[in-house]
């Protein structure tokens, strides 16, 4: 499965592989299944864990739970396919 979103980068490897072992969880997929790309926009939402010290972070942390969970509405019948 591809996935290319216009955001911007991964503040730290441990963000994305949080955000991408819930993905992969919930469209019981292999790592090999799945490519993320991201398009360096800087005018998406930081990806990265929320930080309190911050303005808006309560809305971040939402943002980051939810993520995850949206990409199984795009779910192709492909995706039993192997590439």
């Amino acid at each position: 499965m591809l996935v290319d979103a216009d955001l911007g980068w991964w503040k730290t490897p441990n963000t994305f592989a949080e955000f991408q072992r819930r993905v992969l969880a919930e469209l019981s997929l292999d790592s090999a299944q799945f490519i993320f790309a991201l398009s360096h926009t800087h005018a998406g939402p930081p990806l990265m864990q929320p930080d309190d010290s911050l303005p808006g972070s309560e809305l971040l942390q939402e943002w980051m739970k939810a993520a995850g969970r949206h990409h199984g509405r795009y779910r192709p019948q492909g995706i039993a396919n192997d590439v």
